[in-house]
């Protein structure tokens, strides 16, 4: 009965979060998310905060090729949901990585030194006030999108990925895709 209750919760809060969903959920290819996290300069020493988590891919990888702690904020039940299961299957504690649901514009970052960012321009204005106030040396990773409020970039990468094509109509479609690293 607990659970049902619990699962009911889950479904207004979602109804709710809803609302306040800044950016469409388009998962971050692999190799990118590795070139995001690499660029960085991830390490063991490191607690990465990915905003709009989705499938947790992207705090998987941190937690284990990595080495890092890592927490996902995402805002849609059933991704969260997914991604908690995922990480769980991998055998990742929860004090190595987790998966939070929460707006991300009220969570806390104090504890962050990488976020890592993938909303597109919509998104990234209203992360605005959350990326300012993030602690002296936080890197910030963008997928795609500069952060101009965050100054110039200190890097960028441009990849190359090539992708079955989903319509089966063509072999590959390659897309390039930039990632930029900035630190408060």
């Amino acid at each position: 009965m607990e659970r049902v209750f619990e699962e009911r919760r889950a479904a207004r809060l979602a109804g709710r979060q809803r609302e306040r969903r800044i950016a469409p959920y388009f998962p971050t290819p692999l190799v990118v998310a590795r070139a995001m996290l690499a660029l960085a300069d991830v390490s063991a020493e490191d607690f990465v905060i990915d905003v709009g988590s989705g499938d947790g891919r992207t705090v998987r990888m941190a937690a284990e090729e990595f080495g890092a702690r890592a927490k996902g904020i995402e805002i849609d039940a059933q991704l969260v949901a997914q991604s908690q299961y995922m990480l769980e299957s991998a055998g990742i504690s929860e004090s190595r990585a987790q998966i939070i649901l929460q707006d991300c514009c009220t969570a806390d970052y104090s504890e962050a030194t990488v976020v890592v960012v993938y909303m597109g321009e919509p998104g990234n204005i209203v992360l605005q006030n959350v990326l300012e106030s993030l602690a002296a040396n936080t890197r910030v990773v963008s997928h795609s999108y500069p952060l101009e409020y965050l100054g110039k970039p200190l890097a960028t990468r441009t990849l190359s990925c090539h992708e079955a094509a989903a319509d089966g109509a063509h072999a590959h479609v390659v897309t390039d895709f930039t990632v930029f690293l900035y630190r408060t």
